[in-house]
């Protein structure tokens, strides 16, 4: 039992890194919580990332009604009880943080179901979507909160098992890496379409930069590019000039931070 679970958790961690080296961040949330549901099913699904240019959190929605995710937005976000705030989400810049410091919650940790379907909450935004059981991983980066993934089933279905919360608890971190890994590599992008405006570079000056700004040597840019050494080594070179810099060190923060 211990091996299939531990083979399935490194299946679904190489499924991830893998996705979020290939994927943007639209094909990343969309595949993602394909492959979550092959471990964890569930009826409906929504990824909250915090937006650093927004002061509403981006939400991505599987099998939600759009109306009903706006009403969410503008009036249950302060009633959920996993919010644990006041106010609707338009007005906030962070996600929430998870209740009792914990990357996985369900649902039936935090409320008494009792209580919970008499709510005006559960009435007017779970019931019409026939959603009855949540589970919540959060996202984190350096102990911070940056997401969470919301896993919702019907009440036909069965509440969330303890193999399942415990799955979800293990590849929690590997899914914050690889949103890490994936936003770092659309900001990457971003960068690099700027430096090319900003210092004329080639599309294969591009390409050499690119991977010089992921910690590549020499040797396996001209391995990725089909390249000699010596190419990369000129090419690398011109970069110094076409940038005003001596150093690769100082290439990278010219190109990611001084753009």
């Amino acid at each position: 039992m211990k091996q299939a679970y531990f083979k399935q958790l490194i299946d679904f961690m190489e499924i991830a890194y893998n996705l979020s080296c290939e994927s943007d961040l639209d094909i990343f949330r969309h595949d993602i919580l394909h492959h979550i549901d092959n471990y964890i099913p569930s009826d409906r699904s929504v990824i909250v990332l915090e937006d650093d240019n927004k002061y509403s959190p981006d939400f991505y929605i599987r099998n939600i009604n759009e109306n009903k995710n706006m009403e969410y937005l503008e009036y249950y976000y302060s009633l959920d009880p996993f919010s644990n705030v006041q106010g609707t989400s338009q007005s906030l810049k962070l996600v929430p943080r998870p209740p009792h410091g914990k990357t996985v919650v369900a649902l039936e940790e935090i409320v008494e179901y009792s209580d919970f379907i008499s709510s005006e909450y559960y009435r007017g935004f779970f019931q019409p979507q026939n959603i009855h059981y949540e589970l919540e991983i959060y996202l984190k980066q350096k102990n911070r909160v940056r997401g969470f993934i919301a896993l919702l089933r019907s009440r036909s279905s069965q509440p969330f098992s303890d193999w399942e919360i415990s799955f979800a608890r293990a590849f929690a971190p590997c899914l914050s890496l690889s949103f890490d890994n994936i936003i770092l590599n659309k900001n990457r992008n971003h960068d690099s379409n700027a430096a090319k405006a900003a210092f004329n570079l080639s599309k294969r000056q591009l390409d050499v930069v690119k991977f010089v700004c992921e910690g590549l040597t020499n040797r396996e840019i001209a391995d990725r590019l089909d390249i000699s050494d010596l190419t990369v080594k000129s090419h690398i070179q011109n970069l110094f000039e076409k940038t005003g810099v001596n150093s690769r060190s100082a290439l990278v923060y010219k190109i990611i931070g001084g753009v």
